[in-house]
């Protein structure tokens, strides 16, 4: 009887101890997260034409999806006047310019060659004086589809510069006035014209910016 006691006395000891070694329960480190793919970039155009004669002012919103796909919209304003007049006209008035686009780089985001498509909404409020004193007027909107191609260089680990060149092509509408010399002297009224027409028009711009991790 005494020996059965104390086998049962030791059994009862032991379970405990038995069990604690075959506890297979293990607190598991959460795996660390992985790094973040997405971005986020403001830039600017070169600020010497905020002080220009000509003043442009252009800033434009990056988000930077992966590592070959970005989202950029676009604010700019800039003086009204024919991309190439050669100087024969006196311009007076503003651009407004209002985009958004998918940019695909083939590198990486924000470096090396880049292809963008998008739209774009630009209001155009301005007078061309030519060079026999006639002033035209123009005030219109323009819709189209944007395509551009371009190049970006990132300068260290944050900071990248970019240059892009292309068209639109859209549709546009407003009116055109034409007041000549027998407007502008003997008061007759100006020659309105209606614009409802397929528009190609050239584009190209620098953009300085910053990146950031998000």
């Amino acid at each position: 009887m005494r020996s059965l006691l104390v086998a049962l006395a030791a059994s009862t000891t032991l379970a405990p101890l038995a069990r604690a070694d075959i506890d297979t329960t293990t607190t598991v480190p959460a795996a660390p997260l992985a790094p973040s793919t997405v971005k986020l970039a403001v830039a600017i155009n070169p600020p010497v034409r905020w002080f220009a004669d000509e003043k442009a002012v252009a800033f434009s919103l990056y988000v930077g999806l992966g590592e070959h796909h970005v989202i950029r919209g676009n604010v700019a304003q800039y003086p009204y006047g024919a991309l190439l007049d050669f100087g024969e006209a006196e311009n007076a008035g503003d651009v407004t310019d209002l985009g958004a686009s998918y940019m695909y780089f083939p590198r990486r985001a924000f470096d090396g060659f880049v292809v963008e498509a998008g739209a774009v909404y630009r209001q155009t409020e301005g007078v061309s004086r030519g060079p026999f004193f006639d002033d035209t007027t123009e005030k219109t909107s323009f819709i189209a589809g944007r395509g551009l191609v371009g190049w970006s260089w990132m300068l260290g680990t944050y900071v990248f510069t970019s240059v892009q060149v292309g068209a639109s092509v859209g549709y546009e509408r407003g009116t055109k006035s034409l007041c000549s010399s027998s407007c502008m002297n003997e008061g007759a009224d100006p020659m309105v014209t209606r614009v409802k027409e397929l528009t190609f028009a050239p584009e190209g711009f620098m953009r300085i910016g910053v990146v950031f991790d998000m």
